[in-house]
């Protein structure tokens, strides 16, 4: 730094940190000062912005993910309910966006077989939809990289990728299980050899076993995999995985935690098993970066769980904050979650009637993943695990309500007048409309932005509100 400044007879005199003596003309110096001010306000600000990103949670999402169908389970439905809440709630904009890698091909080249891509690459686009199940999973692959390259660069601090289709069934063999290309082993694969990260943490929390992610990984003492699976769903492709129970006592230098969860397993169940087995193995491994393969089809009334978890959305936020603490704690924050399970909800309780062909509970399981990875905090129990919410799917059910091109029919006729409001998935209501009379109504959804919303109907007689999801 120069020392205190002079003026001689229109020039300006700098004494510099070596004793000697420089002079500017009052232009230059004038244009030197300029850049050294701006220097000092633009400089922290730019430091400020960096900082500000880093602490950031990524998000990883492209409309590909809806432009091609896999088959009734696996659809484009998933990827569109998740997105859709993520931007009705703001989450998405709470979040960064997260870029794919450049050639995620130059990676998956390096876990799959020729012969395994061209049986993906093999598929043909499903009449009416413009993309083939080759085409989507490798831009999968690139937003697992991408999301991985700025969470290891520091650019962000975690990250979740709403991606399909999955990938923790697969190994090189052809589609197998909705999944394509192993996604979270490509992730792992990326960190190791992109930014020299060694210990890396990969946990499946699914209904099913990551059975094709037990193959790729099989032997590498680098990676600690831990994963909570339903019994009957289990089959392994490598000797160095040993099964067990809740109770188990694991060895203590295990590497491969597999914990098949019995039927009737409660939320409270899965986080004590998170709690007493993953987070004292978490604490020897020490990971420098954690992997979550993360399936939603363990949750309460997902058509895959055949199980009868009754794990909730509250459930989901609990288990990421348990997962977030190990990662903020042994690797800088540095987390990657991806999409696995999570398909349609339909109640087999013989006392809640479903509400048909509908992802309420898989979208609100993102949406409290996604901010417990911004926040840290756990998230409340969300609208489609309610009590009330069982008690409105009955009625519904009973009335049968239905929308039909704008207007809702199944209005109980001899119960009016009713009162119909329609309420955002952030909670806030839009319209609320009294004095509605007979058994069909057009809402007015004029001046509504499109998204998903509540319509909730209270009849005279009726003092609980029965509630549709629409789609404007």
């Amino acid at each position: 730094m120069s020392k205190p400044i002079k003026s001689i007879q229109g020039l300006f005199v700098v004494f510099a940190e070596d004793g000697t003596m420089r002079s500017l003309s009052r232009r230059y110096f004038c244009s030197s000062m300029g850049v050294l001010a701006a220097s000092a306000i633009i400089s922290p600000v730019l430091s400020m912005k960096k900082a500000f990103s880093s602490s950031r949670t990524g998000y990883a999402y492209h409309p590909d993910f809806e432009a091609f169908e896999n088959n009734s389970s696996e659809t484009f439905l998933r990827a569109q309910w998740i997105n859709s809440r993520m931007v009705l709630t703001g989450v998405s904009g709470d979040a960064a966006h997260v870029a794919p890698y450049g050639d995620p091909m130059e990676y998956i080249r390096k876990i799959h077989t020729q012969p395994h891509i061209d049986l993906i690459n093999g598929y043909s686009a499903v009449p009416g939809f413009p993309l083939t199940l080759g085409q989507v999973a490798q831009t999968a692959v690139g937003y697992v990289l991408g999301a991985v390259n700025d969470v290891c660069s520091g650019s962000i601090k975690n990250a979740f990728c709403c991606i399909r289709p999955p990938g923790h069934h697969v190994q090189n063999s052809g589609s197998l299980g909705y999944c394509c290309y192993a996604n979270v082993v490509l992730a792992a694969r990326f960190a190791r050899e992109r930014f020299n990260i060694r210990r890396i943490l990969i946990i499946d929390w699914d209904f099913h076993q990551g059975n094709g992610t037990h193959g790729h990984i099989c032997n590498d003492n680098d990676i600690l995999f831990f994963e909570t699976f339903c019994p009957d769903m289990y089959s392994t492709l490598c000797n160095d995985f040993s099964p067990a129970g809740p109770d188990f006592d694991f060895p203590e230098d295990a590497r491969r935690i597999s914990v098949r969860m019995p039927s009737g397993s409660t939320g409270d169940d899965f986080v004590r098993v998170f709690e007493t087995i993953l987070v004292p193995a978490a604490e020897r491994f020490q990971p420098e970066l954690v992997l979550i393969s993360c399936g939603f089809d363990l949750k309460k009334f997902d058509s895959h769980n055949y199980a009868g978890y009754t794990v909730t959305a509250n459930t989901i936020s609990r288990l990421t904050r348990i997962v977030k603490q190990i990662a903020d704690t042994y690797a800088g924050g540095k987390l990657v979650s991806m999409l696995e399970g999570g398909y349609v909800d339909s109640p087999r309780d013989s006392s809640v009637y479903g509400t048909g062909q509908t992802f309420s509970g898989l979208s609100q399981c993102a949406e409290n993943h996604v901010k417990t990875l911004i926040t840290g905090e756990e998230q409340p129990e969300t609208p489609f695990y309610s009590s009330s919410t069982k008690v409105s799917m009955r009625i519904l059910k009973k009335q049968e309500l239905t929308l039909r091109n704008g207007i809702l029919f199944g209005l109980p006729l001899h119960d009016a007048p009713h009162t119909i409001t329609i309420t955002g998935a952030n909670g806030r209501v839009v319209k609320q409309i009294h004095d509605v009379a007979g058994n069909s109504y057009k809402p007015p959804l004029s001046g509504l932005a499109a998204g998903r919303y509540l319509i909730s109907v209270q009849s005279k007689r009726t003092s609980t509100t029965s509630e549709i999801s629409i789609v404007l």
